[in-house]
């Protein structure tokens, strides 16, 4: 498990029809700027990711699992340095 800060700096409605409607959206993307790089990370839309916003600090978590790549996303209370 690796466990990183990022801050956001995009929330999306991912969709291949560009007639979304966000009401109705199972899914919702960040893109996130870690440290060394930005990633883009989609899920299904739940109470928690729901209230991350463009700027948040977050705290992304990885895991493999059976060689296939899991990436988490939460709201981060604390700082930039990890405090």
């Amino acid at each position: 498990m690796k466990q990183q800060i990022g801050r956001v700096v995009q929330v999306f409605i991912p969709n291949e029809d560009k007639l979304v409607d966000v009401m109705n959206a199972k899914e919702i993307g960040f893109k996130v700027k870690l440290e060394d790089k930005e990633i883009t990370i989609i899920e299904e839309i739940n109470e928690l990711n729901a209230m991350i916003h463009k700027d948040d600090l977050v705290l992304v978590t990885t895991n493999t699992i059976s060689g296939k790549e899991f990436i988490d996303i939460e709201l981060y209370d604390g700082d930039e340095n990890g405090q």
